[in-house]
């Protein structure tokens, strides 16, 4: 049998549907503005991401404003941003995320949070 052929028996094969892990850093009390591209998929659409402690914590100590939109025809665009004074009452510390798709009802990603503070004070 050639290349790419299959000749029979059990084919094995993993199936998930487990977020993908994107993991965050930025610095204590910097306004936050990430962007990222998931290439040839439309995800645009409406998005919550919170920010706890640990995933199982009740309380959000922080929330990132999600905008997307279409480039290149087939790439979805994401931006993540959170302000400068959201950002200071955060915190810092090691946090964990997601991005939950609204509509779908889906969570689309997941990770950590890393929130450094400074060394020089102004």
């Amino acid at each position: 049998m050639g290349p790419g052929r299959y000749s029979g028996g059990v084919a094995k094969a993993n199936l998930t549907q487990e977020p993908g892990v994107l993991n965050l850093a930025w610095r204590v009390g910097d306004a936050v503005n990430l962007e990222f591209f998931v290439l040839n998929t439309d995800w645009t659409g409406s998005y919550v991401a919170q920010i706890r402690k640990r995933a199982t914590d009740t309380a959000v100590l922080g929330t990132l404003t999600v905008t997307t939109s279409i480039v290149n025809v087939v790439d979805t665009k994401f931006s993540l941003t959170m302000s400068d004074t959201d950002s200071r009452a955060l915190g810092f510390g090691e946090f964990v995320w997601d991005l939950q798709d609204v509509n779908g009802d889906i969570t689309r990603l997941t990770g950590d949070v890393v929130v450094s503070k400074d060394v020089t004070r102004v």
